[in-house]
């Protein structure tokens, strides 16, 4: 692991894609006070997990157009 001196605190956890797709999912139907009583975590939680899931999805989605351009 490369740690930056100049980033502080903990590196990112990645989401498993599992979790992406459900929290996606879940948002689309659900708030995210709802998504929190349902996963047991704080709504402050909830929100970050969403912020990086889209960054997620983002992401692999540019990872894939490269890809594909590269066919």
């Amino acid at each position: 692991m490369n740690k930056n001196p100049h980033r502080p605190g903990r590196p990112r956890k990645e989401l498993s894609k599992e979790m992406v797709v459900a929290l996606l999912t879940m948002y689309e139907t659900k708030s995210t006070r709802q998504i929190a009583e349902e996963l047991q975590v704080s709504q402050a939680t909830v929100c970050k997990w969403l912020k990086r899931a889209k960054e997620q999805q983002e992401e692999q989605t540019q990872y894939e157009q490269r890809t594909e351009e590269s066919v």
